[in-house]
């Protein structure tokens, strides 16, 4: 299945690491492979995420960060739509 990011997720993915790269580049880098990693995973395991109460978005948490990834299923294309840490408003 391939994945597909918005370019809203990919503006918050960038956001991210310029926040965290302040403090800590190799930090940083670590974090955004880590939830990369995370989305990967949806290729084998597409329904992995929670429900949302969007129609069709589901909501994957991403381990040991504080980060969520809202994403939608499209025929054999998974579309992450939005990364957030988990401390913004839905």
């Amino acid at each position: 299945m391939n994945i597909r990011y918005s370019a809203r997720a990919r503006t918050q993915i960038g956001l991210i690491h310029e926040f965290i790269a302040e403090r800590n580049v190799a930090a940083a880098t670590a974090v955004i492979a880590h939830i990369r990693k995370a989305v990967h995973l949806l290729a084998s395991s597409p329904r992995l995420g929670r429900i949302t109460d969007e129609k069709d978005v589901r909501m994957l948490v991403v381990s040991r960060f504080p980060f969520v990834v809202f994403y939608t299923v499209r025929n054999d294309e998974i579309l992450v739509m939005n990364v957030r840490h988990t401390s913004q408003d839905r």
